[in-house]
């Protein structure tokens, strides 16, 4: 049983298809272990360019905001640069 196990893997063809799979697995440039790396990298660039085009809209509509009217941009002074009038007394909380 041995023998024909031996005989069997010392095949050349065998063998060869053996070693290409050892190859392919470890040491190759585009082995399955870089192209799992590989996939990691392309999921989260993925996710960044997701958060990226939030941000873009988000800023859009910011943008929007302050060319719509003059109320609408002493509005986004005020929340987001806490800019007052002369008069006023502001007190932030947290």
């Amino acid at each position: 049983m041995r023998k024909r196990i031996l005989a069997i893997l010392l095949n050349p063809y065998v063998l060869s298809i053996i070693i290409f799979v050892v190859w392919m697995t470890f040491f190759d440039r585009y082995s399955f272990m870089n192209l799992r790396a590989i996939r990691a990298q392309v999921a989260e660039s993925k996710e960044e360019l997701r958060w990226y085009t939030e941000q873009i809209e988000e800023v859009r509509k910011d943008r929007e905001q302050l060319n719509s009217s003059l109320e609408q941009k002493e509005r986004f002074a005020r929340e987001h640069f806490h800019m007052k009038a002369e008069h006023e007394i502001v007190f932030l909380t947290d």
